[in-house]
């Protein structure tokens, strides 16, 4: 008998504060500070292993509006 179930937990989390500033009316300049963590685990009879990725930084970015 073959059981494909798996257990399967974890988080993601995505946070970013920013800010815009319109250089005309369809053009905008931003930046931000971006926060990302991936936290996962996998139980299975066949494989075990977790996940964990962190990154915080800046962002500078433009924006386009039609």
């Amino acid at each position: 008998m073959d059981d494909d179930t798996f257990s399967f937990s974890g988080t993601l989390t995505n946070l970013r504060l920013s800010t815009e500033y319109w250089v005309f009316n369809n053009l905008g300049l931003g930046v931000a500070l971006n926060w990302f963590k991936l936290d996962v685990d996998l139980d299975d009879s066949d494989w075990k292993g977790s996940v964990d990725y962190e990154y915080w930084g800046p962002q500078m970015y433009a924006t386009i509006r039609f």
